[in-house]
């Protein structure tokens, strides 16, 4: 039998890591959730809402189901951080019409009301094979109907964690990452690789909180992350 090279080794690592990694992911979704008696409040939502002009006026009620039907919002542990996603979001979003309003597609703008159709135009957004062109629609309400707010946020619920399918997943992202697999990566031409570093940051400040609230004596490994609903 031929003996694998240097590379074949490899690869045959990273896809039993890969595997595992998908494993463990599927596992800690399976955990489920823990409803609170209690909602704990939790950072903010930013989204737009009518001006208190609009809001008066008698077809206000339309504007509103415009707003709820195309409207976008962020959360963030506070303002400022909210207002960072949102200028994140609102930038990367291609189905983002103009801040805090997206493009709707067919089937929702068929669940609008006639009057409140009236404030969409369609176009032709891309062509398949299968369904011909398909069209997304444009808002038409005004920008300055609307007004910048902030909303208080709160957990209801909150994701059961593992504390061992966590470390064990933190601990394939980081052989993931090593620049065994990166070198590896760029002789099979995949550019973008396994995680931003953002991303990883992001998990690590996640399971970090988790962690802080850990009894072994009461909950045998399993802790709870925020999650908001």
């Amino acid at each position: 039998m031929r003996a694998l090279n240097s590379i074949e080794l490899k690869e045959k690592e990273l896809r039993s890591l890969v595997k595992e990694r998908e494993r463990l992911w599927a596992a800690k979704w399976n955990l489920g959730f823990v409803y609170l008696e209690k909602p704990i409040r939790h950072g903010w939502f930013k989204h737009l809402t009518l001006r208190d002009d609009v809001s008066r006026r008698s077809d206000a009620h339309i504007i509103q189901e415009v707003l709820d039907r195309c409207g976008t919002e962020c959360w963030g542990r506070d303002k400022a951080h909210a207002d960072k996603v949102w200028d994140r979001f609102n930038r990367r979003n291609l189905e983002i019409q103009f801040p805090g309003i997206r493009k709707i597609n067919s089937r929702e703008y068929s669940r609008l009301s006639p009057k409140a159709r009236k404030w969409f135009v369609g176009y032709d957004w891309s062509w398949t094979r299968r369904f011909g062109f398909l069209k997304r629609y444009h808002c038409q309400v005004p920008k300055h109907y609307f007004k910048i707010a902030y909303t208080r946020a709160y957990i209801t619920k909150r994701r059961i964690i593992d504390a061992d399918i966590e470390s064990r997943l933190e601990e394939i992202d980081s052989i993931l990452r090593s620049n065994k697999f990166y070198a590896l990566s760029k002789i099979n031409g995949d550019r973008k690789w396994w995680m931003t570093d953002n991303h990883h940051k992001r998990v690590r400040r996640q399971l970090r909180m988790a962690l802080n609230q850990y009894d072994e004596e009461n909950y045998d490994r399993l802790v709870f992350k925020d999650y908001n609903y």
